[in-house]
């Protein structure tokens, strides 16, 4: 993993390393950052990926796992601190490859007044 932190500390731009899983190498990051709260923006792609949520009746997350490349379009999430260490939670939207990325010639649709 490399980390770049910004010249006032506030921000960093972290690249991981293929095949590291996502939110320990996020985590990691944050620990050695010393940050304890802030937010998270990410793209870029990943061989796997696990989704869930959490049924609040059942107090459990259930998990959805995609066993193929996808790529992460946008995520956003935080930092904050759980049992005294940085802990990264992530909201993202992740698309198959042939739908990734806008390209020369998509129009806008305006509707008309």
């Amino acid at each position: 993993m490399n980390v770049y932190p910004s010249d006032d500390g506030r921000a960093a731009l972290i690249r991981l390393e293929r095949g590291s899983d996502l939110l320990r190498s996020l985590d990691e990051a944050a620990g050695e950052l010393g940050i304890h709260a802030g937010t998270v923006h990410a793209i870029g792609a990943v061989s796997e990926l696990v989704v869930g949520y959490y049924k609040q009746d059942e107090k459990r997350y259930v998990t959805i796992p995609f066993p193929e490349h996808l790529e992460i379009g946008s995520a956003l999430g935080n930092v904050s601190l759980k049992d005294g260490k940085p802990r990264t939670t992530r909201r993202s939207s992740s698309s198959r490859p042939c739908m990734t990325r806008s390209m020369p010639g998509a129009s806008s649709r305006r509707r008309e007044r």
